[in-house]
């Protein structure tokens, strides 16, 4: 009784399929996609997922959007569910003077929300807070009544206002202050704009921290995850110029952790290759990691085999100077081997940063053969 789960946004359509729809359920997969993306989904990201028997879904970005993922959920057989603001939920009572005019998507998250905290002890007053495209903040008391709340504007919606609205304020250039005493100070500004690094990779990068090197602050490592997943990809960052370091440190998609040694050394943390196909592994041993480079991977096979077969041949002859010529056969092969693997850094080859071994290879099988040949004489040697 798999159960699928939707919250269509202003900017995205984030999803995650669990096996059961009860609170407990096991996470079975989750993504999300951008809503000029939405258009994919049933040929790539949901197209390997088994089909859901039940699907709830949340939606804010208007008909139009919800039109086209009704088309993408058209995989399946199960028809969707949704949500709409009531005056009592789940415990939980709507103080909106028009309850169905509250959104979906604050209903939703009210709902888990306080479910979350009486999970884990006795009720309490709540405020619960979302940060997206807007930012709303809803009170609830601990009888369960929701107050009211606020809408406003994002972060990025309060940047774009900023510039567009004032005169001389469209390039901040202070740094970050506790209490900002000049107009260059007090602005914000971007540094690392995720939204835009997903479009110009087309990727789904989830922000999951920076660990930036003391004292100055200057350079970080940037942890970045396809869909929110423990798994991290982690990028040296340059916060003068706001960018990627080229040749800088890089390491894979892996369950890792990182630590600054100095500016040309790291201490790393990471999972064997492989390792995360069969359990959920993470790092207990620390490597140290000198130089610049990406992280590669090499192999290293050892095959070892015996065969035997029977073959017979036969040749015609086609009068006094063409013989034609006949072979065919068959065989059997055993061969066995291993495989060792090795991480290594760009930076120095020769040093192996992690090795895995001891992957068995065995290969056996039949083959057949055959073959033929024209042989012809052009001279009479015969007296």
């Amino acid at each position: 009784m798999s159960f699928l789960a939707l919250d269509v946004g202003n900017t995205r359509l984030k999803w995650a399929l669990y096996d059961t729809a009860i609170p407990s359920a096991k996470l079975l997969a989750h993504g999300a996609e951008f809503l000029e993306n939405i258009d994919t989904l049933a040929e790539g990201a949901w197209s390997e997922l088994p089909a859901p028997q039940h699907i709830l879904g949340c939606i804010v970005a208007g008909d139009h959007i919800r039109r086209r993922v009704m088309l993408q959920l058209e995989l399946w057989d199960a028809v969707p569910q949704w949500v709409i603001a009531s005056a009592q939920e789940a415990g939980l009572s709507n103080g909106y003077d028009h309850p169905t005019r509250l959104g979906a998507d604050r209903w939703v998250a009210m709902i888990g929300a306080r479910q979350r905290m009486l999970a884990q002890g006795p009720a309490r007053p709540l405020v619960v807070v979302m940060v997206g495209t807007a930012v709303t903040v809803e009170a609830i008391d601990a009888e369960g009544r929701f107050l009211g709340g606020l809408i406003l504007p994002g972060h990025g919606i309060m940047l774009r206002a900023l510039e567009s609205g004032t005169a001389g304020l469209h390039v901040p250039t202070g740094e970050v202050q506790e209490f900002p005493t000049n107009t260059s100070d007090a602005t914000w500004e971007t540094v690392l704009d995720i939204d835009a690094l997903n479009t110009l990779e087309n990727a789904n990068w989830v922000w999951k921290g920076a660990d930036c090197i003391e004292p100055k602050q200057d350079r970080c490592l940037i942890s970045l995850s396809r869909g929110g997943g423990d798994a991290v990809e982690v990028r040296e960052f340059d916060i003068a110029s706001k960018a990627f370091v080229k040749d800088g440190f890089v390491l894979p998609e892996a369950k890792s952790a990182t630590s600054w040694k100095d500016r040309d050394t790291l201490f790393i943390g990471t999972d064997f290759p492989g390792s995360n196909y069969f359990l959920a592994m993470y790092p207990s041993l620390t490597f140290p990691y000198i130089g610049f480079g990406t992280f590669k991977e090499r192999n290293k096979y050892s095959i070892y085999g015996i065969d035997g077969g029977l073959s017979f041949g036969l040749n015609l002859n086609l009068g006094d100077y063409v013989t034609l010529g006949l072979e065919a056969g068959v065989k059997y092969g055993y061969n066995i081997g291993s495989q060792d693997r090795e991480l290594y850094y760009t930076g120095n080859p020769l040093i192996p940063f992690n090795r895995f071994k001891g992957n068995r290879l065995t290969e056996h099988g039949i083959e057949g053969y055959g073959s033929f040949a024209f042989m012809f004489r052009f001279v009479d040697t015969y007296q």
